[in-house]
């Protein structure tokens, strides 16, 4: 389901370099960070 509120292509491109991890180790991520940020919004 998609939302007004949801990061179009272009908006997730502007803020995508914030959301990698500097450090790989770690458990894998469950969900997207774009899916994370859109249901903060």
């Amino acid at each position: 389901m998609n939302y007004s509120s949801d990061l179009n292509d272009a908006q997730w491109a502007l803020i995508r370099e914030f959301t990698v991890r500097p450090d790989p180790r770690g458990s894998v991520r469950r969900h997207s960070m774009r899916e994370i940020i859109n249901i903060i919004l």
